[in-house]
């Protein structure tokens, strides 16, 4: 079944939010995949460059470069204050380690240093 909107999503899911860009092949063949697995449908490539088109017209992302062209999110408010924020580790009592982000907001905690480092790595290269 055909379902725009929700391809549209899962398109949407597959450009890094870090604002850096993804291939259109690329890009196409993972929303392919994700499209069939979720939707059980073939995504065309003429259905993905209609989608596409329809996410640059409506702002959400914008072009790039490369061999086949490339995407990525366009950079909004809410995304930059997102990307611009960076997590570290703190302890209160020396047995839970804190993640926080740069507001000083928790964010998780875990009680080992290993878990909690690999967790605040994760977040920092999103």
């Amino acid at each position: 079944m055909f379902d725009a909107q929700k391809i549209k999503e899962i398109m949407y899911e597959g450009i890094p939010e870090s604002g850096k860009g993804i291939g259109n092949i690329t890009l196409m063949e993972n929303t392919r995949r994700r499209v069939n697995a979720a939707l059980d449908h073939y995504l065309t490539d003429v259905e993905y460059w209609n989608l596409r088109d329809k996410m640059i017209k409506d702002g959400l992302v914008q072009t790039g470069r490369g061999r086949g062209g490339s995407v990525r999110r366009r950079l909004t408010k809410e995304n930059a204050e997102k990307l611009s924020r960076k997590y570290s580790i703190s302890t209160k009592d020396g047995n839970t380690y804190i993640i926080k982000d740069s507001n000083g907001e928790t964010v998780e905690k875990h009680k080992s240093p290993i878990k909690a480092m690999e967790e605040a790595r994760k977040l920092n290269s999103k």
